[in-house]
């Protein structure tokens, strides 16, 4: 399943909306490359590895938007980053241990559809209503 990014990731954000736009097209380059077939096991490792490293990354910004803004469900928000990111790692984990190419592949693709799941529902949810919170401040 492939998600490029459109106007309705748009939070208002540069910096957020930037690291978002950023998440969704690499996500979409590695769907692209798999469904192509013109990718291996390490080219797929190393984009996973990018795309679990940056994301960390982003979670980093998002947080401190957060805390900055003193968001009254911060600590919800910043606990679904965290189980991202031990879901990331135990997906990266299983992957390394995959010997065949078609096994690779394979799953390579459900991680593919879990991120591009994940990323959609968590910008148009969770972090829409973070930066709803921004905006109303602000008025």
């Amino acid at each position: 399943m492939k998600q490029h990014w459109n106007a309705t990731f748009e939070l208002g954000n540069e910096l957020i909306d930037g690291q978002h736009k950023t998440l969704v097209e690499e996500t979409d380059k590695l769907s692209n490359k798999l469904e192509s077939g013109n990718i291996g096991k390490e080219e797929i490792l190393e984009t996973l590895r990018f795309l679990a490293t940056y994301a960390v990354q982003h979670f980093t910004s998002e947080e401190k938007v957060s805390k900055d803004a003193d968001y009254p469900n911060r600590l919800q928000h910043n606990s679904i980053h965290n189980e991202f990111k031990k879901t990331v790692g135990e997906v990266l984990e299983k992957y390394v241990r995959l010997t065949s190419d078609e096994e690779c592949t394979a799953f390579a693709k459900d991680i593919c559809d879990f991120l591009t799941n994940w990323l959609a529902k968590h910008i148009k949810g969770d972090d829409f209503l973070l930066f709803q919170y921004i905006k109303s401040k602000k008025n």
